[in-house]
C-alpha cells in the first residue's frame, strides 16, 4: 500500500506550498482555503460553501522562522498492520510519498493511537514477544484493542516525526503495563513524547521540549477521552488536569528560553465534523493561558481551523480535529479525509515567537484492497472534493 499525491492536484495549490517551502523554509504565511463537498451528518449544521482564509497581521514581518507539521491519528487496522509487519520498510509502507513533506517542517506531531508495547497481551499480561507481526495476541489491530510492535515509532522517527502525543482513549489498551513499556520504547529510541508518564515517575513533567532551528518549542498533550478507567492517573487529562495544564503553559511562558507552547488535545465526539463548545470553550482557555496553537484528535473527521485572538492581543492557532492520518475506517468520507497542518512561527531578539501563518496539505485515503493513495481532494472522490476545512 502506499499514499499518493494526485497528479491532479491543483496547479495554484502546489505553486503555494512550494514557494512558501522555498523561500521561508517551510513557514507557510497564509492560510489555503479549501471549498468542498462535505457528507452531511445528522443533526449538525451545514457547512458554508466556502471558507475564508485565515490571516495573520504579522505574517509577513521578518525574523526567524520555524514550521510545526502535525497530523492526527496513528491508527493502523487489521488490514495496514498486516501490511507494515510484511514490509520491508513496515510502517512507513503506508506514507511513503508523504513523508517528504513531512521531512520539510523543522518538528512533524503525530498521535500515536494506541501503545508501542512489546511483549504485552490484552489486560496488560506479560506475554513472549512474537515479533514484528500481527499475532492478534501481544499485537493487534482491532477497534477495541490496539498494540503495535515497536518499530512503529522507528519507522515514525525515519519518516520525519519529532514529537508524538500518547495521551488518548486507546492509551491504555495494554494497562499500565503498556504505558511503562510505550514510554520506555519511546525513549530507548529518542523519540519525544507528552501526554503519559511511568507508574514509577509520578513527578514526570507535563511537557516536552524541542529544540530545532534555533527555536525552543514545547507540546503538551493530554485526553478528555478514556476507553477505561485510570486508577493510577498515568494519562494526562484534559479537563481534570486543566490547571496543572494551565499553570505549566504559565510557567514555560515566563521562561524567555520557551519560544512557544503547543497544546494537543484529544477530544470532542466521534464522527463529527463540527467542534463541541467544550472543544471551543477548552481551546480558549488554553490559549488564553499562554499556548500558541491547540492541535486536537480523536473525531476521526476533519473539523474547522480557526484563528483566535488571546486576551493579551496574541493571534493563535486552533484545528480542532486533523481527523485520521492512517486507519482503516471509512464508511463515511470524512474519515478517510486527512491532511498535513503546517503551523509557521516566527520569532526575533527579545520577542516571543508569534505565529506567522497556517497552510495545509489535504489529503484523501483510497481504501483499495491493494493499495491506500492519498489523493488531493478534488479528484478522485466521489462528487467534486471531499471534506472541507473551515477557516473562521
Amino acid at each position: 500500500m502506499n499514499f499518493e499525491l494526485s497528479s491532479g492536484m491543483t496547479d495554484a495549490f502546489n505553486r503555494s506550498i512550494l514557494k512558501a517551502l522555498a523561500l521561508y523554509g517551510g513557514a507557510l504565511l497564509a492560510a489555503l482555503a479549501f471549498s468542498s463537498y462535505v457528507q452531511a451528518l445528522d443533526a449538525e449544521p451545514p457547512l458554508p460553501d466556502s471558507a475564508m482564509p485565515l490571516r495573520f497581521s504579522r505574517a509577513c514581518e521578518p525574523g526567524q522562522r520555524l514550521t510545526i507539521a502535525a497530523v492526527g491519528d496513528v491508527l493502523p487496522h487489521e488490514n495496514l498492520a498486516l501490511q507494515a509487519y510484511a514490509s520491508r520498510i513496515g510502517f512507513q509502507s503506508l506514507w511513503p510519498k508523504v513523508a517528504p513533506y513531512v521531512q520539510q517542517a523543522d518538528i512533524a506531531y503525530a498521535n500515536l493511537e494506541g501503545p508501542a508495547a512489546s511483549g504485552v497481551s490484552g489486560r496488560g499480561v506479560l506475554s513472549v514477544d512474537p515479533g514484528p507481526t500481527l499475532d492478534r495476541n501481544v499485537y493487534t489491530g482491532t477497534d477495541l484493542m490496539f498494540n503495535y510492535h515497536p518499530r512503529i515509532i522507528s519507522d515514525l522517527q525515519t519518516s520525519g516525526f519529532d514529537v508524538l502525543s500518547i495521551a488518548n482513549n486507546h492509551s491504555l489498551d495494554r494497562s499500565s503495563v503498556g504505558v511503562d513499556r510505550t514510554i520506555d520504547a519511546l525513549r530507548e529510541r529518542g523519540m519525544s513524547y507528552s501526554g503519559a508518564r511511568r507508574t514509577d515517575d509520578p513527578s514526570a513533567p507535563l511537557e516536552v521540549v524541542l529544540d530545532r532551528g534555533g527555536f525552543r518549542v514545547a507540546f503538551i498533550a493530554c485526553t478528555d477521552v478514556y476507553n477505561g478507567r485510570d486508577p493510577k492517573h498515568l494519562i494526562t487529562s484534559c479537563s481534570g488536569d486543566f490547571s496543572r495544564i494551565a499553570s505549566t503553559i504559565q510557567r514555560l511562558n515566563q521562561d524567555r528560553s520557551i519560544d512557544a507552547v503547543i497544546v494537543t488535545p484529544h477530544w470532542g465526539v466521534e464522527y463529527k465534523h463540527i467542534a463541541t463548545g467544550g472543544q471551543r470553550s477548552l481551546a480558549r482557555r488554553l490559549l488564553d493561558a499562554g499556548a500558541s496553537a491547540v492541535i486536537g484528535s480523536h473525531p476521526h473527521m476533519l473539523q474547522e481551523v480557526e484563528s483566535y485572538v488571546t486576551r493579551d492581543g496574541r493571534e493563535t492557532v486552533i484545528a480542532y480535529s486533523l481527523g485520521n492520518f492512517v486507519s482503516w475506517q471509512g464508511k463515511v468520507p470524512g474519515q478517510k479525509t486527512t491532511l498535513l497542518l503546517f503551523v509557521g512561527l516566527t520569532k526575533r531578539p527579545g520577542e516571543r515567537a508569534w505565529v506567522n501563518g497556517v497552510s495545509a496539505l489535504p489529503l484523501w485515503m483510497d481504501r483499495n484492497p491493494n493499495s491506500i493513495n492519498l489523493v488531493e481532494t478534488s479528484t478522485q472522490v466521489q462528487r467534486t472534493n471531499a471534506m472541507t476545512i473551515v477557516s473562521r
